[in-house]
Parts: C-alpha cells; sequence; structure tokens
C-alpha cells in the first residue's frame, strides 16, 4: 500500500465534499429539509478540512478505504 499524502487527502476531502453536496441537493429538491441540512454541513466541513487541513482528514480516509477494500 503506498503512503498518503498531502495531496490524496485534499482529493478525498473535495471530492466527499462534492459529493455531499450533492446528495444534499437532491434531498433539497425532494423537500428533505432536515436530511439536506446534514448533507450540506458535512459537505462544508468536509470540503474545508480538505481544503485548509488535509492531514486531520487521514482517520475517515483511512476508514473509507478499509471499506472499500472489504466491498
Amino acid at each position: 500500500m503506498k503512503k498518503t499524502t498531502k495531496k490524496d487527502l485534499r482529493q478525498f476531502g473535495i471530492v466527499l465534499g462534492i459529493e455531499l453536496g450533492a446528495f444534499g441537493t437532491i434531498h433539497f429538491l425532494k423537500h428533505h429539509v432536515g436530511a439536506c441540512k446534514w448533507f450540506f454541513s458535512f459537505s462544508v466541513i468536509s470540503l474545508s478540512f480538505g481544503i485548509l487541513f488535509p492531514e486531520k482528514l487521514k482517520p475517515v480516509y483511512k476508514a473509507f478505504i478499509k471499506i472499500s477494500h472489504v466491498i
């Protein structure tokens, strides 16, 4: 397994934020306001950490990688 770089973590945070924002938009269009707030909140958090503090996303990244290997 290759070493996780800051660039990998930054890309992960940005992609995760975009995906969560897309899910938030879908729920907003279906008038599920409660769910859309959660998705948008986590989207902003993920994007912020991805851009400003990518190294803080390392535990989340590792969990996603482990889950993806199981799948």
